[in-house]
């Protein structure tokens, strides 16, 4: 599994689309791929979709950072670790506050 792909989600980082990303993944035998945006899961439904359409078992995940600081790479192993990842972002991103350089 290839744990670390940013889309053009990730500003001045990413440049394939989704369908790009799996489409390079699948080249080099990839058969499950995370993705990590930069601060962002914006890509990440359509990124499951066509993931499934073309055979590729989707992760997901975020790329967390303090500016251009990265503190870690969270990864979801269930849609409830999704859900509370996109929430302790959401929480940080409304209060502007720095984010752990550990997962709490």
């Amino acid at each position: 599994m290839h744990f670390h792909a940013h889309s053009r989600f990730s500003l001045r980082y990413g440049i394939l689309s989704v369908d790009e990303l799996i489409d390079r993944a699948q080249a080099v035998g990839v058969t499950r791929l995370a993705l990590t945006d930069i601060g962002t899961t914006s890509a990440n439904w359509d990124f499951v979709r066509r993931a499934k359409e073309k055979g590729v078992e989707p992760v997901l995940g975020m790329d967390i950072r303090n500016g251009r600081d990265r503190c870690f790479v969270a990864l979801a192993r269930h849609p409830e670790g999704y859900a509370a990842l996109c929430r302790w972002a959401s929480e940080h991103h409304l209060s502007h506050t720095p984010y752990p350089t550990r997962l709490p």
